[in-house]
């Protein structure tokens, strides 16, 4: 390109495939949207916005869930599927080339309720929407939590919520939803040592995706406050143990920071 940039950076991809296509010296090069073509082991997909596709090395089309590449894909007759689908049960939204889409919020907008189901075994929480009569079986996104072991398992409904809350190590915590009446155990923010966003207990946030909760759920502040914002009081709230799947979607990756960063990265009220 004549020393600038070709194709996408910053992502921090492995190559695994190079395609080449040849024109005649001094034409036009290759221009519009062309299949991207991954084939780490076999070429059997290929994902491409004029539908994905994926058949096995002797030409029977495949039909499941497949994983690759950060993304999932659901096939039906060796294509993958598009828009609105029901799996196994849940309603998914899949994008143009079959991806699935892992956040319904800009598909979906702000629902008038949601269903919130706990993994307590992998540290999973999913967001459901209701589809219709047919209850909460959209999901909607997932969150990484920390639980504890006296996390509660049941089926429980949110009395309470706490803009700031005192917790029982003279902590505090933002954006607390209640999970029961009659106990302490609490939706809300990473601890913070004092009612201050720039006063955040770094270690607490490093340690999201394992069990180190005296019994509340962890999450980010940008999740806690979603829950705080956008789920009513009587929200249902579902805490399982799942030890193989964690969700329906991917569990959310956590980037750590630096022991010396007093505030967490996704605080929208933090001016950063």
């Amino acid at each position: 390109m004549n020393g600038q940039w070709a194709g996408s950076k910053g992502y921090g991809y492995p190559i695994t495939d190079v395609e080449v296509k040849l024109v005649p010296k001094g034409s036009q090069g290759p221009t519009g949207t062309m299949a991207r073509y991954i084939t780490p082991d076999t070429s059997r997909i290929n994902i491409s916005d004029e539908g994905t596709t994926y058949f096995f090395e002797d030409g029977t089309p495949y039909s499941g869930w497949l994983d690759y590449d950060g993304a999932r894909f659901y096939f039906q007759n060796g294509a993958a599927v598009t828009g609105w689908q029901y799996i196994d049960g849940l309603k998914f939204y899949f994008g143009p080339q079959g991806v699935l889409v892992q956040d319904l919020d800009p598909v979906l907008g702000i629902q008038p309720s949601y269903q919130l189901r706990v993994n307590k075994a992998l540290n999973c929480l999913t967001v459901y929407a209701k589809d219709g009569d047919n209850g909460y079986i959209i999901p909607v996104k997932a969150m990484l939590t920390s639980v504890g072991d006296d996390t509660p398992l049941g089926t429980f409904y949110t009395p309470e919520k706490y803009r700031w809350r005192l917790m029982v190590n003279d902590t505090y915590t933002q954006y607390a939803t209640r999970l029961t009446a009659g106990q302490g155990f609490l939706f809300h923010s990473i601890t913070y040592a004092s009612p201050n966003e720039m006063d955040l207990l770094t270690v607490g946030y490093n340690g999201l995706g394992v069990s180190r909760s005296l019994g509340c759920i962890r999450l980010t502040c940008e999740n806690a406050k979603w829950v705080y914002d956008n789920c009513k009081i009587g929200t249902e709230c579902v805490v399982y143990e799942d030890a193989v799947t964690p969700s329906p979607f991917y569990k959310p990756d956590l980037v750590p920071i630096p022991l010396d960063q007093t505030w967490d990265p996704t605080d929208p009220n933090v001016n950063r």
